[in-house]
């Protein structure tokens, strides 16, 4: 994997500011022109911020909006060095401004970046690919509100709540829009009147997704469409809200937490049955979320050694997706790469746990059998194929694979060894494809 880029190479260097004697509705109609929820105060000794939450809570406070900024309590805008790794701020920062401030060396502020940025330039490889929205639930506290009731009141329910946004419920009891703090602030600026009912100033029709979306697919979601949250809803229920940042921190957390596993595991000698737990860590294919070919040749050494010293059997079993280029061009490459992760899941769902499967290029895919014999390769094969014969898939409907099989002799290496299974694929291949042939 390519190193993550430094805080000073995302940067923006134009800092949207706000000197700290001008009052909250200059601040308020700042915000509201460049689109923000927050804004860089400047004029004290430190760097400080008014975000949309503070003037939510000095509006419900009664405190005038008419006062300079010098004379309310504020945050201090957090500093990072400018040097620092994406991954590196993540896992440092834990402060809750929406934005960091980078200085150089001097200590002198050289640009700002905000958690938006930060996952714009994460790469899904570096995330935990396995794991689901609904395992990071729950996250921020929910806040549903009535459709009739007042903004007033529902800006007084998020602040008890202390959540960024109200989700707002029909006269069905359904899911009808969402209000966020962004929201309130174009409320505060336009002059709105606050005592009016909700369903006339939320946001609608509420977008959501699934408990079930993968984290991977979460972060493309928000770098397609511009939310700071996700909506978790199953069969029109609320499952739950999850912020940009809870996702940044919670599967990062868990993304060290396995890395930890990892290396305890590979210092105690714990072969490949103890290493199926781990296949979320970053050495994985960003695509289907299965090991790549990094960490596939790593494991693949490792059981090379194992069954030489303890003389057990151990099969590498190729595995194409037949006519895949015909389907690319027929059906394109999104179609493709959804047949890809749907193969990998379905393949997985069949697999023991102690086997091993990696994408390991294009439509190709390895999967290593520990404890088993050419014979045993063979029924897991025609389990393979038999099982995809059931399966529907998006774009051609049905599928089919052509597999290659070689059991490991005690004198080979793992270049001799795949050669052998890679020649075995090849004569499925011309056999006439949706096979498996033994080398």
């Amino acid at each position: 994997m390519q190193p993550l880029p430094t805080l000073r190479a995302i940067a923006t260097a134009q800092i949207v500011t706000i000197e700290q004697e001008a009052t909250i509705h200059e601040a308020v109609a700042r915000m509201q022109k460049h689109d923000l929820r927050d804004l860089v105060v400047t004029g004290g000794s430190l760097l400080q911020l008014i975000d949309a939450q503070s003037v939510i809570r000095f509006h419900l406070e009664g405190i005038d909006f008419d006062p300079p900024l010098s004379a309310l309590k504020l945050s201090a805008l957090e500093s990072i060095r400018e040097e620092t790794s994406i991954l590196e701020a993540l896992e440092a920062t834990a402060g809750e401004s929406e934005y960091l401030c980078l200085i150089d060396g001097s200590q002198r502020p050289t640009g700002i970046v905000s958690y938006s940025d930060l996952i714009a330039n994460i790469d899904p490889d570096r995330v935990v690919e396995s794991l689901t929205l609904g395992e990071l639930l729950p996250a921020s506290p929910l806040c549903l509100v009535s459709h009739t009731q007042s903004v007033r009141a529902a800006l007084a329910q998020m602040r008890r709540e202390r959540s960024d946004s109200a989700i707002i419920q029909g006269e069905r009891d359904d899911l009808v829009g969402i209000l966020t703090q962004k929201d309130a602030i174009a409320l505060f600026a336009r002059g709105c009147d606050l005592d009016e009912a909700i369903a006339l100033h939320m946001s609608k029709p509420l977008l959501s997704v699934r408990s079930g979306m993968r984290v991977w697919e979460a972060y493309r979601y928000l770098r397609e469409h511009p939310f700071k949250r996700l909506v978790v809803c199953d069969e029109g229920q609320l499952s739950g809200v999850i912020t940009q940042k809870e996702l940044v921190s919670k599967s990062f957390a868990r993304r060290l937490e396995l890395i930890r596993q990892h290396e305890r595991k590979l210092r105690e000698g714990g072969h490949l049955g103890d290493l199926k737990d781990i296949r979320t860590i970053g050495t994985i294919d960003p695509l289907t979320g299965l090991f790549n070919r990094q960490m596939f040749n790593e494991l693949f050494h490792r059981e090379i050694a194992r069954a030489r010293r303890y003389k057990e059997p151990l099969t590498l079993l190729l595995i194409d997706i037949d006519h895949f280029k015909s389907i690319n061009d027929t059906h394109g490459h999104l179609t493709g790469d959804r047949i890809l992760i749907d193969l990998a899941r379905e393949l997985e769902s069949i697999l023991r746990t102690s086997d091993l499967l990696a994408r390991w290029g294009g439509e190709e895919f390895a999967l290593l059998l520990a404890h088993t014999d050419l014979q045993g390769s063979q029924l897991a094969g025609e389990k393979i194929r038999s099982h995809l014969q059931s399966c529907h898939f998006e774009g051609p409907g049905k599928l089919t694979v052509s597999m290659g099989a070689a059991q490991f002799e005690g004198d080979e290496n793992e270049e001799g060894l795949f050669a052998r299974a890679d020649k075995a694929l090849y004569a499925a291949k011309r056999a006439g494809r949706d096979r498996l042939c033994t080398a």
